[in-house]
């Protein structure tokens, strides 16, 4: 069902082949950019300039909650997204009221999904009602969408029509929307990616060996943005075509194992059935009709199997869902071409599986069975290799899964170059805390159990903005340099307790905004200086009469985190603007939280008393942007004791044939004087040399693959030797652990049993 999902993303729309996302590839002096999003402008040009262009729309998307009302309901609300005219024209989404050609064609309409009509607007008709977004924005809904596939990389709950302003139109340096376009049918994408590669620069009016900037357009075909888009600033978190390759090999091999013990099961206990073999074959059964019996006793086995398959699927989808964030369905009827293949696929397996240990039964001299002289052979490398080949993948899944939590631990224990614990994060939602918002943080510094306040136009953890090129003193002002930008206020270093390097802290009661700046150490490695204090930047957004004009480093701050912990830290510039912001940072003094979180709710809704108060604690926040990984280790886990449990199994049935063909053997040796403990670590010994064979092919596999996974990562853990003899050494314990329910009741038989007929 996983894989199934993942594979289908996007494909729900019509001619999904011709749906494309317009990116851009290129290069800020020297260094390699690759960004989802593109130009403003573009979807109108493209919709102008090319007719091989069907439709086309750009999305602006608003992942942060906005506090949406109408009449007496008043909630917040996530991805309430912002697109053009032609949205729908574009994506095939259901529209359940409105047409696609006029839902987003007058300025001010709004777009709901169906959940979220219902929960404003009951079983009544929303069309033409105004909604308000953040007590100070309205708009009238023009239409009603179906609830979204869970397999769409565009999750919005609202889409807003983007009214067409000339201005806006016209900047060809905004790069801030998602572009998408509709081929019209049978246009060949890789000859108009040709024609509009160059575009963007000829809109520009720029080259590459006057600016050191190129911005080139490509086009990424949106059923393939889920699973193998890993550009920046992507619609949040896609999926991986690794993970699904990894998780299919790993269930095909789970799969494998159990065929494998079937096998290892059926040969071992076949002194069991041997006297009924020779009974049947002396009655007149010859060996065609025995392998068809014991063939079809295997399919039997293989279908009751997926019965009760079922029925465990039923019972464990909803953890599974939770697991992975995905509400999967399944349905017979949905799924009836899935149901075929599979349950074809099964039996073919049964077969395959059934055929050696059917022909090896089937094999039996009746003669001998009856007198019951069949032992088997001594030894059976294919038995053997079957056993290690279950164990290789057992140990390389204890090691992967070691690995990958050795790496969320790194992430746990790495320094941050800032204090995540006890801070209290507010985000302002409309122009109205806005506005209040320095009162609110001179306020809220006054509760008792504040000890510090800050207005910032994002936070740790939470990204800074898309950023811009800088020309930095001493360089050519030709070629600008790439660097993020975060709006702070002077209390942001103390609430965030970020380490200065150099220099000094902004000053409130001096400072002019937009003039000095703070830079992280990132900075000024790049640029090169080694006394950046006094060093001048040009801002091409901060001019006098149209003249850029020098800003001032007055300090360096030891590098911080402000992206998740997969990505490498950015060079970073930090003005001083209290009046861009978007939140509100509280440091609260370790003790009684929820009290103090009382106080400042209080504060809060003396403040606004219509909106609702909502915060995070900003180590929750940071611990949750790794949840991937975090489930990757959960699902590594699930799957690596089912395939222990499935090996153990085959090893006890190789330990049940072991001694079988071995009990008069067994016997002389007590006979002899043997005692218990020398007689299992007799049997014992040959399954250890198996286990510790499988660790010598596993540990390599398991290191080559966390190796590339590890490449994932800007900051990573080291792969030790610590975790391979880990994983050895639980393996081997668990081998000798199944081996031994067998080997003690052997070794504890009556050796008279054994040699009474010798």
């Amino acid at each position: 069902l996983f894989i199934l999902h993942e594979t289908s993303y996007d494909k729900f729309h019509h001619n999904y082949e011709d749906l494309y996302r317009v990116t851009i590839k290129g290069q800020i002096t020297g260094q390699p950019i690759e960004y989802a999003v593109s130009m403003v402008p573009l979807p109108t040009a493209l919709k102008a300039e090319f007719p091989d262009v069907e439709a086309a729309a750009g999305v602006f998307p608003r992942q942060a909650k906005q506090l949406m009302s109408f009449e007496d309901k008043q909630f917040f609300e996530t991805s309430l997204f912002k697109a053009s005219a032609e949205f729908f024209d574009v994506f095939d989404y259901e529209l359940l009221r409105g047409s696609k050609e006029t839902v987003l064609s007058e300025p001010g309409s709004i777009v709901l999904t169906e959940t979220l009509a219902e929960k404003y607007f009951g079983s009544a008709d929303p069309v033409g009602e105004t909604i308000s977004l953040n007590e100070t924005e309205e708009y009238t809904v023009s239409g009603v969408c179906a609830d979204l596939p869970t397999n769409s990389h565009i999750k919005f709950n609202a889409v807003i029509q983007v009214p067409v302003m000339e201005d806006i139109e016209q900047n060809w340096g905004s790069f801030s929307a998602h572009n998408y376009i509709r081929l019209k049918e049978g246009v060949d994408p890789e000859i108009f990616e040709d024609k509009i590669k160059n575009l963007a620069m000829e809109k520009m009016g720029i080259t590459l060996e006057e600016t050191g900037m190129e911005f080139l357009l490509f086009l990424e075909p949106v059923k393939d943005i889920h699973l193998y888009s890993n550009l920046s600033y992507n619609l949040g978190n896609n999926g991986s075509i690794t993970y699904v390759y990894v998780f299919s090999i790993i269930a095909l091999f789970i799969l494998i194992i159990a065929y494998i013990n079937f096998i290892n099961l059926t040969t071992a206990h076949h002194t069991i059935r041997a006297k009924e073999i020779g009974v049947r074959k002396i009655v007149g059964a010859n060996k065609s009709k025995l392998i068809s019996q014991f063939l079809l006793e295997s399919i039997i086995l293989t279908l009751i199997s997926m019965f009760f398959a079922f029925g465990l699927i039923e019972l464990l989808q909803p953890t599974f869902n939770k697991l992975i964030g995905i509400e999967l369905g399944f349905s017979l009827v949905a799924h009836w071409k899935y149901l075929v293949i599979g349950v074809s696929f099964m039996v073919f397996m049964a077969i395959l599986s059934g055929l050696y240990p059917a022909i090896y039964l089937a094999s039996f001299n009746p003669v001998s069975v009856i007198k019951g002289s069949v032992a088997g052979n001594k030894k059976s490398i294919f038995r053997n290799m079957l056993v290690v080949f279950q164990f290789i993948i057992s140990i390389a899944l204890i090691s992967s899964t070691g690995i990958i939590y050795k790496q969320l631990q790194h992430f746990q224990n790495k320094k941050l170059g800032f204090d995540k614990n006890h801070v209290v994060i507010l985000p302002l939602r409309s122009e109205e805390t806005i506005e209040k918002a320095e009162i609110l943080k001179e306020q809220f510094r006054n509760i008792n159990g504040v000890s510090n306040t800050c207005v910032s136009s994002n936070y740790p953890g939470a990204g800074a903005s898309q950023g811009h090129g800088f020309f930095p003193e001493g360089h050519s002002e030709d070629q600008p340099w790439l660097m993020k930008t975060m709006n702070i206020d002077a209390d942001f270093v103390e609430t965030f307790k970020l380490n200065i390097l150099a220099g000094r802290n902004f000053d409130a009661a001096n400072e002019v905004e937009g003039r000095n700046i703070l830079v992280n150490e990132t900075l000024v490695k790049k640029v090169g200086w080694e006394d950046p204090v006094g060093k001048t930047f040009k801002d091409p957004f901060i001019r006098e009469n149209e003249e850029m004009i020098p800003i001032t480093i007055i300090g360096v701050l030891e590098d911080f985190h402000v992206n998740p912990l997969r990505d490498k830290i950015e060079p970073m510039v930090l003005y001083y603007n209290p009046p861009n912001r978007n939140f509100i940072s509280i440091r609260l003094e370790p003790g009684n939280v929820f009290n103090i979180l009382d106080n400042i709710e209080k504060m809060w809704k003396e403040m606004h008393p219509g909106m609702p108060f909502d915060y995070i604690f900003l180590n929750e926040h940071f611990n949750s942007i790794h949840h991937t990984e975090r489930n990757l280790a959960i699902t590594f886990m699930y799957f690596t004791v089912l395939a222990i449990l499935i090996a153990c199994l085959g090893l006890f049935g190789l330990a049940s044939y072991a001694t079988e063909r071995r009990i008069k053997e067994i016997g002389v040796r007590k006979v002899l004087g043997s005692t218990v403990g020398e007689i299992v670590l007799l049997l014992s010994k040959d399954f250890s040399k198996l286990v510790i064979l499988a660790n010598i092919v596993a540990w390599p596999i398991a290191w080559y693959g966390m190796n590339k996974w590890l490449q994932n990562f800007a900051y990573r853990t080291e792969i030790g030797y610590e975790v391979f003899i880990f994983s050895g050494l639980i393996a081997l314990i668990i081998a000798l652990i199944t081996v031994s329910f067998r080997t003690i009741k052997a070794a504890n038989s009556n050796p008279v049993k054994a040699l009474k007929y010798e």
